[in-house]
């Protein structure tokens, strides 16, 4: 350093400043933004997962009421409590 003018001095010192300024706001910026991303993505995936289970609720309960359905019908009664090696020919013959 001792054989550089002074401008070469100057220069080099404020570059230096500036560099070390642009290094520390950056940083802080990055993980400013890393935390912000990181609670977003984990309210969005709450948010999936609560969709999720909405309609996999929706769904069970739309099954469950088909089975239910299914279950009172007097014919599907008579067809499961066929004895063994049995069919239903006769019972959907019987009921034309």
């Amino acid at each position: 350093m001792k054989n550089l003018n002074l401008f070469q001095k100057l220069f080099l010192s404020y570059l230096i400043v500036i560099l070390l300024s642009l290094a520390t706001v950056g940083v802080f910026s990055y993980r400013s933004a890393s935390s912000e991303l990181n609670q977003l993505v984990e309210s969005q995936l709450s948010q999936v997962v609560g969709n999720a289970v909405n309609h996999t609720d929706l769904y069970l309960r739309a099954y469950e009421r088909s089975m239910i359905s299914l279950f009172n019908n007097n014919d599907v009664k008579r067809f499961i409590d066929l004895p063994a090696g049995r069919t239903g020919i006769l019972i959907m013959s019987s009921i034309r």
